[in-house]
């Protein structure tokens, strides 16, 4: 038996009958962060195969707002992907992100204009490449990203300081649904409308030849 999120009953069945959907393997996380013990779905595909840390918070879901079922096999689809990393890693990997991002907080703010913190800042965070900081203000922009991500981590309890311990783990399928015109993309088991983060990602270079050249 597998588990999987369940499509919403009032999702509109003729995009899935005209879309591309594949079924992302996403690792249900229960952690204990200090005190507290958290919950939460990880990507377990697509931000270890493209090594981009970034993404595992972009992904990140919440299991309270899907319904998770069982059964012997997806009820949509045939293509479904397989983990290839697991909670202890992620956790990991993201714990040592936190680290780097409160380093780099330390730092003082003339020291984000130097060219070799700007181009590392831009190879670490949300897919900005150094041809891309020439056009702002690269020491306010990257404050920013910085603060934004390190609020993210804390909010799900990935501190500097504090030590994470996985309680426990499984693997939940969850369905992407990609527009027939290959520009929007659904998580029909989220929402009904559109989902704006990830369309904004499939814009990028490597998530479209990840999808549609090594997945589609």
């Amino acid at each position: 038996m597998i588990k999987f999120a369940e499509i919403r009953r009032d999702f509109d069945e003729s995009l899935l009958n005209r879309g591309y959907i594949f079924w992302l393997p996403m690792i249900r996380l229960k952690y204990k962060s200090g005190f507290r013990k958290h919950t939460y779905l990880f990507d377990s595909y697509i931000a270890p195969r493209l090594g981009k840390i970034d993404l595992y918070i972009i992904l990140l879901r919440n299991p309270k707002d899907i319904e998770i079922k069982e059964s012997n096999e997806v009820p949509v689809g045939e293509i479904k992907l397989n983990p290839i990393t697991d909670g202890e890693a992620i956790l990991r990997e993201l714990h040592q992100f936190r680290i780097e991002l409160s380093d780099k907080l330390s730092e003082t703010y003339d020291k984000l204009s130097i060219s070799d913190a700007k181009m590392a800042l831009a190879s670490m965070l949300w897919f900005v490449s150094p041809s891309d900081i020439s056009d702002y203000d690269v020491e306010a922009q990257y404050y920013n990203m910085l603060m934004v991500a390190t609020n993210l981590l804390d909010k799900i309890g990935i501190k500097k300081k504090f030590k994470i311990e996985v309680l426990e783990e499984d693997v939940v399928y969850y369905p992407i649904l990609i527009s027939d015109d290959k520009e929007t993309v659904y998580e029909p088991a989220l929402k009904l409308e559109k989902s704006e983060s990830l369309t904004s990602i499939l814009t990028l270079p490597e998530i479209k030849d990840l999808i549609f050249k090594e997945i589609l």
